[in-house]
């Protein structure tokens, strides 16, 4: 943008002084005009005086324009970098850590705002592709890869981006975790060629997996081609990757791949669960037999886990399946009750214990308000992160 502007300056006088020429040779050779207008006496010194002014105020207020924008830009600009110091600060980022961020930054869409890279991780993994991609295009010796990737995990660690939160979709194959259970198969094919193979090295340029099976022996293919990576994220969804292969150790049965961000998602399930115990109170409202009237009593039972699409609860008497309850669930983050929820019981389940006998009722939400469901998934999500970061 300011080098845009800079390069208006000589095209507005340009444009400012034909406008003068044109309208100055208009304006003599159309003498009806001059009469419409009450210029008829008008000599051309005044006329040009005159288109002058317009032409003056107009440039006037273009540069009044553009200056006052230029200024906001850099306003702007100085607001981000501070911001962007302040985060490297707060991060406890060192100047190696710094400066290993700091190459990732031309990498951003809107450059004028590197301080994003801090609030969002796709922008960060979408830096961290392209530089890489860049480095290894340029050619990069093991030992220059090795401390690049030193700092740059570094970075991600301090950042936050190495921990990915179950309700958060995968970016890219940098997210896996080592450990992680795969299938690997030829492009095209349904079947796979090993559905045993594990995550067992992972770095900010490659990752290496583990061929396990009967084939993990035979298992060779050449260096450039690809292969589809397939894995399931617990609570998240089905992965598949058309992953590039480095290199391949057939006697270790591994091969090494690069990353990518190229993955075709299938979600498992639309909302995350969490493990909680709070209470619900809830009544029942409609029976499954329509012919029986429902108790006016309320009822109390412990919520043994939610979502924003429903809830598990334990109670001493069981519900009927279908039947519909209206409950009231007090969140403890401080946030008012939410009442009015009205869920359909989908199955009971027996529950037996050395001294109690309960029944686990699994319940659909089927009327619910948007900001009711907002807070719970909100609360859902800040407990899995509470959960993570306690690891």
């Amino acid at each position: 943008m300011p080098a845009f502007i800079q390069q208006l300056y000589p095209l507005l006088r340009r444009s400012a002084l034909l406008c003068v020429l044109f309208a100055m040779s208009a304006m003599a050779q159309n003498q009806n005009l001059l009469k419409k207008i009450g210029w008829e006496k008008a000599d051309s010194g005044t006329i040009a005086v005159v288109i002058m002014i317009f032409v003056v105020g107009f440039g006037l207020l273009s540069f009044f324009y553009v200056n006052v924008t230029r200024k906001t830009v850099k306003q702007n600009n100085e607001i981000s970098f501070s911001l962007f110091n302040t985060a490297c600060r707060s991060a406890g980022l060192v100047d190696y850590e710094k400066a290993a961020l700091g190459k990732l930054i031309p990498y951003m869409q809107d450059l004028t705002r590197p301080h994003l890279v801090f609030e969002s991780s796709a922008i960060f993994e979408r830096c961290m592709d392209a530089y890489i991609t860049g480095r290894i295009a340029a050619g990069i010796t093991e030992e220059q890869e090795k401390l690049d990737n030193q700092s740059l995990l570094s970075v991600r660690k301090k950042l936050g981006y190495n921990i990915i939160l179950v309700e958060q979709p995968l970016i890219s194959t940098r997210n896996l975790s080592i450990g992680q259970k795969v299938s690997v198969l030829a492009p095209g094919q349904k079947v796979a060629l090993s559905q045993e193979s594990m995550v067992v090295e992972m770095s900010e340029f490659h990752f290496t997996v583990r061929i396990g099976g009967q084939n993990a022996e035979a298992f060779s293919y050449e260096d450039g081609s690809r292969l589809v990576v397939a894995f399931s994220r617990q609570g998240d969804a089905v992965y598949s990757v058309g992953a590039k292969i480095k290199s391949s150790n057939v006697g270790a049965g591994e091969i090494k791949f690069f990353h990518t961000l190229d993955f075709s998602r299938n979600q498992n399930r639309r909302y995350v669960r969490l493990d909680i115990n709070l209470p619900v109170k809830f009544r029942i409202v409609e029976k499954a037999d329509r012919r029986i009237k429902p108790p006016l009593e309320p009822f109390t039972a412990r919520i043994a886990e939610m979502s924003g699409g429903g809830l598990s609860f334990f109670a001493e008497s069981p519900l009927e399946p279908n039947d519909v309850i209206l409950m009231a669930i007090a969140l403890p983050d401080g946030s008012k009750m939410l009442g009015g929820i009205k869920g359909q019981v989908l199955r009971v389940i027996r529950v037996e214990s050395k001294t109690v006998v309960h029944f686990r009722h699994h319940i659909q939400f089927i009327s619910i308000e948007p900001p009711q469901r907002e807070q719970i998934v909100k609360f859902v999500f800040a407990k899995h992160r509470q959960m993570l970061q306690m690891r």
